[in-house]
């Protein structure tokens, strides 16, 4: 179940979503963005850990670690959002909403959506769909 090929799979995922460090413009498909925030959990959760046990910070004070992790992922995040929000035919401007309880809620939603099937005016589906939305 699982096993190295999963990991991989995920691994190859985030380095794909990383890779594209600062670029807010294309689209990025549900799997990217998940997996991408899925990795980045486990990357702060782990940041945590360390600074508990090597600084002694709680849960409730950001250590060291966790501030080097948050800060390598601030623009990769944003940007794989933006390009999320792309995929379903919306501007990132929506991203503002988070600023607000309820937006992250929407924000969610909508991150769960499926994309525009084919091209839309952000770029080519990520997943290879032709005009008619087929998958490649």
């Amino acid at each position: 179940m699982g096993g190295p090929n999963v990991v991989g799979a995920w691994m190859d995922g985030y380095l794909a979503a990383m890779g594209k460090y600062g670029t807010f413009s294309g689209r990025a498909a549900r799997q990217e963005y998940w997996v991408f925030h899925l990795v980045l959990v486990v990357l702060s959760l782990a940041a945590s850990v360390a600074d508990l046990l090597v600084f002694g910070t709680g849960l409730d004070h950001q250590g060291p670690v966790g501030l080097v992790v948050l800060l390598v992922h601030l623009v990769p995040s944003l940007a794989v959002s933006v390009r999320r929000l792309h995929d379903i035919g919306r501007t990132g401007w929506w991203l503002l909403l988070e600023i607000t309880v309820i937006g992250i809620l929407v924000i969610f939603i909508f991150a769960l959506q499926r994309g525009t099937p084919g091209p839309n005016r952000y770029g080519a589906d990520p997943y290879g769909g032709g005009p008619q939305g087929v998958a490649a």
